[in-house]
């Protein structure tokens, strides 16, 4: 399937993997690759982001970016969320291990939020999965997190 009316020029090609889920191919001149799932569990709000969650981020662009895994607990009585992690930031290999981060978070009805500062798109895609992508460098980091 090929998506077209996006603006995209040239479209990318999607493929189906199951039922409201697969993964989308760009066909321009850099190399491009996505996924996608329907979002599920809605109608959401901030009690929808509780308990202990695992993160990553997904495939860097570039080797600049950041590379990042840890964990983090979301409170929903005081929309907070405290983070542990490991990063190696900016290409130079160098490991910075148990960095820990507070940050508060706010989600609408449809699922889009913000975590912290420096978050351009956070959605819940369902009560054990979310998505952030945080613009604080570029290119931008996508995390995905899960229970």
């Amino acid at each position: 399937m090929t998506l077209s009316g996006a603006g995209l020029n040239p479209p990318p090609v999607l493929y189906l993997s199951a039922q409201n889920q697969g993964f989308v191919v760009g066909t321009g001149s850099f190399a491009e690759i996505g996924k996608f799932e329907q979002q599920t569990g809605g109608s959401f709000s901030n009690t929808s982001f509780s308990g202990a969650y695992f993160f990553g981020t997904e495939t860097p662009l570039s080797p600049f970016g950041l590379v990042e895994t840890g964990t983090l607990t979301a409170d929903s009585s005081t929309a907070t969320v405290a983070v542990t992690s490991d990063q190696a930031n900016d290409g130079d290999g160098i490991l910075v291990p148990n960095s820990t981060f507070n940050y508060t978070f706010a989600f609408a009805p449809d699922g889009t939020g913000n975590i912290g500062g420096g978050t351009t798109t956070t959605i819940l895609i369902s009560l054990s999965r979310l998505v952030y992508m945080q613009n604080t460098q570029l290119p931008p980091i996508i995390f995905v997190i899960e229970k």
